[in-house]
């Protein structure tokens, strides 16, 4: 009888092993699938491009009216050789300029904007800032400044 009861607590113990383990798969398999409309979409001013073979940064800039340096930073892209066929890169339709700014302490986006004429909104799309009352001492952001 004991031996039928160890049996039926093992039986039972594997059974909810099992049964967590494939919960804990399923679980991890919806929060890996893509979901198309979780994916970003390019901001305003911009549009998508997918690289295609023999594509380089400098022909695309060249291409779309734009600069390696502005497509560098909008898909924050550390060494410009190092695209691949297929890759989602964004172009931005930019003013002719834009600089990185390193925000100091005091700056707010509308001081910024200000500075460098242009507008809050943009400087927000440019940088994909999800709050825009929230800028720290210290943060780089790419902002367009207008030909005055």
């Amino acid at each position: 009888m004991r031996k039928l009861f160890v049996a039926l607590i093992l039986v039972l113990m594997f059974t909810f092993i099992v049964g967590s383990v494939t919960l804990a798969q399923e679980n991890i398999s919806q929060v890996t699938k893509p979901n198309s409309n979780d994916m970003p979409t390019a901001p305003l001013g911009t549009f998508s491009y997918m690289v295609k073979p023999g594509d380089t940064l400098s022909e695309i800039a060249q291409r779309y009216n734009t600069t390696v340096f502005n497509i560098l930073v909008f898909n924050q892209i550390a060494k410009p050789n190092l695209i691949y066929v297929n890759q989602k890169i964004i172009i931005p339709q930019s003013p002719p300029e834009a600089i990185i700014y390193t925000v100091h302490f005091g700056d707010t986006l509308y001081s910024i904007a200000q500075k460098h004429g242009t507008q809050i909104d943009t400087i927000v799309d440019f940088n994909y800032l999800s709050n825009p009352n929230l800028i720290n001492s210290g943060q780089k952001l790419v902002v367009p400044v207008s030909l005055r």
